[in-house]
């Protein structure tokens, strides 16, 4: 082989890592913005089944954000899973959100205003 050759085997081998490193970097850098924008896209296009997917992706990257378990709990109660809403307001609560009033009265959670669960995850956190 020819030092020429030698020469643009490995110049072929670097481009080669450099393209590899970029498409993972590109990679990760999507996967990490990919659950808001699917999210946004979802609730869009009123799909909220698939916003409810894009939401829990999001919390398996970001798990102690209280915002991302209230904004669960608003997507549980539009779908109808009043058990599901009550436990991600919990977890809300308990990661710090405390705007009760703001629960008490959200139209998302209206749904649920005659659970006894969600009365209860009320009454206890106002105390």
């Amino acid at each position: 082989m020819t030092h020429a050759h030698a020469s643009a085997r490995a110049r072929s081998a670097g481009l080669v890592r450099i393209l590899t490193f970029l498409l993972l970097l590109a990679a990760s850098v999507q996967a990490a913005t990919a659950p808001s924008v699917r999210l946004r896209e979802a609730l869009a296009d009123g799909d909220l089944p698939r916003a409810r997917e894009a939401l829990v992706d999001w919390i398996a990257q970001d798990p102690d954000r209280a915002a991302l378990h209230y904004n669960l709990a608003c997507l549980e109660a539009r779908l109808d899973a009043p058990r599901d809403a009550v436990a991600a307001l919990d977890r809300a609560f308990r990661l710090g959100f405390d705007d009760v009033r703001r629960a008490a009265a959200d139209p998302d959670l209206a749904a649920l205003a005659e659970d006894p669960g969600l009365r209860s995850l009320l009454d206890d956190t106002r105390l």
